[in-house]
């Protein structure tokens, strides 16, 4: 969960983790989470979150 507030801060501004912290409590699921906070697909924030990823830690598939 850390590297995804990361990213989201990264990406969606510090503004934004009040609307996450209490979306985690009224969302059933990412795929209605997202959306809510962010205003993105599921599909989108989770490839913008892996290129975060690699682009922060370096590609994991790498010994």
């Amino acid at each position: 969960m850390e590297t995804v507030v990361e990213y989201a801060v990264a990406t969606y501004g510090r503004a934004t983790l009040p609307r996450l912290l209490t979306a985690l409590g009224e969302q059933a699921s990412w795929r209605t989470l997202l959306p809510a906070v962010f205003g993105v697909s599921t599909e989108k924030f989770e490839a913008g979150w892996q290129a975060y990823l690699t682009a922060r830690y370096g590609d994991s598939d790498t010994p």
